[in-house]
């Protein structure tokens, strides 16, 4: 879920902003993006969770509106 998650951030940001992150950058979203959970604290690196709906918003946040005419949105890019 993690790999494609960074591959979707890499994506999105390629698309939508013209940029190419590094890895770190990629690793970066995705953390801060990350929900924490006490639960969760013994089975994953500081109780982090991933949520995509966060992640996009976190990318938008970032990357303000460069090369296309709106944000990225979460229904856009995350169909069922």
């Amino acid at each position: 879920l993690v790999a494609g998650a960074a591959a979707m951030t890499m994506a999105l940001l390629k698309e939508a902003y013209g940029v190419y992150p590094t890895p770190a950058e990629v690793e970066r979203l995705i953390l801060e993006s990350a929900q924490k959970s006490s639960t969760l604290m013994s089975v994953f690196k500081d109780g982090n969770r991933l949520d995509l709906e966060r992640l996009i918003q976190r990318i938008n946040q970032v990357y303000p509106n460069t090369k296309t005419q709106g944000a990225v949105v979460a229904s856009q890019t995350c169909t069922p």
